[in-house]
């Protein structure tokens, strides 16, 4: 147990920070970081000078865009670049300041302390979502749903929004891939 870390980071700063705390803090234990490629060339994933030079590690990202919890009827929770499809998306849909998408960027251990933090803004929110572009089976969902404390989130385990279970992490077409990630966002922000 905790012999090693897995993080996700959905900026550069926040990938920056990441390594800059493993080699300072000394952990003595290998950390796994998975970034595709994609992030490299998103414009949304990238950082201020500033963030880098007075920035820290943050295990979980709230949403900077909400200035008023109490408005919020809805949390995303995601990891990786499907946060940044997401914060697209939501404008979209019209659900400004309506919905908060948290960011987990350290996915093992699970950074519980933490996630407290930041979910004890929107107490009071009882529709929480967790969004994976994996399927069902795969990525972060089988370990968050055994290993998320109940009280955190006012002892209501996240919906699942993801692709259906399967055994391969692609579906090998990119058409087929569109559509699904559509469907994806389609479920984050439907009216349930």
């Amino acid at each position: 147990e905790n012999a090693l870390a897995v993080s996700q980071p959905s900026t550069a700063a926040s990938y920056f920070h990441l390594l800059r705390q493993h080699a300072y803090v000394n952990y003595h234990r290998p950390v796994v970081v998975a970034t595709p490629k994609s992030m490299l060339r998103s414009t949304a994933a990238a950082s201020l000078p500033e963030e880098f030079t007075s920035g820290a590690w943050h295990p979980v990202l709230d949403d900077p865009t909400i200035t008023d919890p109490s408005e919020v009827s809805r949390l995303l929770i995601c990891s990786g670049k499907i946060r940044w499809e997401l914060m697209t998306n939501r404008e979209k849909f019209g659900l400004d300041g309506k919905v908060a998408i948290i960011s987990l960027e350290r996915l093992y251990p699970l950074p519980g302390a933490e996630m407290a933090k930041v979910l004890e803004r929107y107490r009071h929110v009882t529709d929480i979502r967790f969004v994976q572009d994996e399927p069902a089976n795969q990525g972060m969902w089988p370990y968050l749903a055994l290993h998320l404390p109940a009280d955190l989130t006012g002892g209501v385990l996240p919906t699942l929004i993801s692709r259906a279970e399967a055994a391969a992490p692609a579906v090998g077409t990119a058409g087929v891939h569109r559509a699904q990630q559509e469907e994806i966002i389609r479920q984050a922000f439907a009216r349930d």
